[in-house]
């Protein structure tokens, strides 16, 4: 039996791996759409965002199923707290495009889909090979 913190590990480096290729497709995307504005756009969303899940994943990690200690729930929250002001200075301060910005906060939203969708894809091909496979018939003797 395989344990929850490996599936946990390996389903956490997959997602990152389909968001850094989501980022880069989408910078890609907003730079061509709506140029340097949209582009720094879609990088903020998409930081802010990417920072976000990889706290999430720590605080999932570090936890285990384990009830979190105070001083931990309280980081958390300062973490969370800092990052949303970050995005506030961003929007107050520079000119943003906020549909680009919407976009790039959905990155991490994207890849845990996409990762989902892999997992099924490649659950069926199982499937569907073990239903193909035909087993030899006996030899006679």
């Amino acid at each position: 039996m395989i344990c929850f913190a490996v599936l946990h590990r390996v389903f956490v480096q997959r997602v990152f791996l389909l968001l850094a290729a989501i980022i880069a497709a989408g910078l890609a995307v907003a730079w061509f759409a709506a140029g340097r504005t949209g582009a720094v756009s879609f990088s903020a969303g998409a930081l802010v965002s990417a920072a976000s899940f990889w706290l999430l994943s720590r605080v999932t990690t570090a936890m285990g199923g384990a009830k979190p200690s105070p001083l931990g729930s309280i980081l958390i929250t300062v973490r969370l707290l800092i990052a949303g002001w970050v995005l506030y200075l961003v929007l107050e301060r520079y000119e943003i495009d906020r549909a680009v910005l919407a976009c790039g906060l959905l990155t991490p939203v994207a890849a845990v889909s996409a990762n989902v969708l892999l997992d099924r894809r490649e659950a069926s091909n199982e499937e569907s090979e073990e239903a193909l496979h035909i087993a030899p018939p006996d030899e006679e003797k």
